[in-house]
């Protein structure tokens, strides 16, 4: 699941690394991640697809 959640949100955000904080963030349900989502960004950037990935990654977390 982390892996391809990742892949889908990489080409999205542009950065692997952006998009593994993300993804690892919204399983763990823990606090912010790296570059983008970091503690002074959020998720408003992103498209609304990876929203909704991270969204189902928050629940299956």
């Amino acid at each position: 699941m982390l892996a391809g959640s990742k892949n889908l949100l990489s080409l999205d955000m542009g950065s692997v690394k952006s998009a593994f904080s993300a993804v690892a963030t919204c399983l763990n349900n823990v606090g912010p991640g790296m570059n983008v989502v970091g503690p002074v960004g959020n998720f408003s950037s992103l498209s609304d697809v990876s929203k909704l990935v991270l969204s189902f990654d928050m629940l299956a977390g």
